[in-house]
């Protein structure tokens, strides 16, 4: 009866483009069902939200909501309140937002973050939309081209707050009622943005063995057909994702991706040199392979 009325609600939620219930239902894994100690004590850094759970003004249960995020949402913890309320920063300085959250309703560490299977809520977007720095039309606000989808993070009334595509950093504020915003697609992530722990492998020390398979391997660019040079590879501009796929045991297997991005003024730019995916277990180095811009 409980797997119908879910998929009921998430019908409705579909037809109407409405990203809200009072209850939304959770996934549970082993690692959330089964939350150590440490990742249920409140604590500064990194946090993530274990069910649905309103951002509000001041760290009182009548307080002014200011956001509503959904299970799975990346949150910074900046100071605990009180024995109740934790003060949380969701995203930068620009796109984020700053306010309370019950400490009850978080889990705390990175341990934490790889252990709740986030809610995905995916929006279609026009050729352009309008992206706010807060949720207020009179708000500074950018118009954005050359994006297919966002990702919401969570919304109140008829504000969404955002990722761009391809991004697992906060951008801004979307007003439902503004123009752009098509069809909702709802779902649960298969994987999440994560970062790595004590024990694992650096993003430097992934760069930098990736650097020596590249010019051991003879890898070649894509721009003159020649191999890729050490002085390439410095120059590049490089970007790292570290993704880790659900499973019981969220210390397990990490996937890294690394691009390098042609340096500005040279043939290729600006686009990939090369891109090289990594499966790492620990500081090991399961498997790599390559794939070019």
């Amino acid at each position: 009866m409980k797997r119908l009325m879910a998929g009921i609600l998430m019908l409705v939620l579909c037809l109407t483009g409405c990203a809200w219930a009072e209850e939304w239902p959770q996934e549970q894994n082993a690692a959330y069902a089964d939350a150590s100690a440490d990742m249920q004590r409140p604590a500064k850094g990194t946090a993530v939200t274990r069910r649905m759970v309103d951002l509000t003004d001041a760290p009182f249960d009548n307080a002014n909501v200011l956001m509503r995020y959904y299970p799975g949402v990346r949150v910074e913890v900046v100071r605990v309140a009180d024995g109740q309320h934790v003060q949380v920063n969701v995203g930068g300085s620009e796109g984020g937002l700053m306010g309370y959250m019950p400490s009850e309703a978080l889990l705390y560490g990175e341990l934490a973050v790889r252990s709740v299977r986030a809610l995905n809520v995916s929006y279609s977007v026009s050729d352009s939309f309008r992206l706010y720095s807060y949720c207020d039309t009179h708000a500074d606000s950018t118009v954005m081209t050359y994006q297919s989808m966002v990702h919401a993070l969570g919304g109140l009334g008829d504000w969404l707050h955002v990722c761009l595509d391809g991004s697992q950093t906060p951008a801004g504020f979307i007003s439902r009622s503004g123009e752009g915003l098509g069809d909702v697609r709802i779902s649960y992530s298969a994987y999440v943005y994560t970062k790595p722990m004590e024990g694992e492998l650096s993003v430097e020390e992934a760069v930098r063995r990736v650097k020596a398979f590249v010019l051991a391997d003879g890898v070649q660019a894509d721009e003159g057909g020649s191999p890729i040079t050490a002085e390439l590879l410095d120059a590049c501009t490089v970007e790292t994702e570290v993704m880790h796929y659900y499973s019981d045991d969220p210390s397990m297997q990490c996937f890294y991706h690394i691009s390098f991005y042609y340096p500005e003024g040279t043939q290729g730019y600006p686009y990939i040199c090369v891109g090289v995916d990594l499966i790492v277990e620990g500081m090991n180095i399961v498997s790599y392979d390559y794939g070019n811009g």
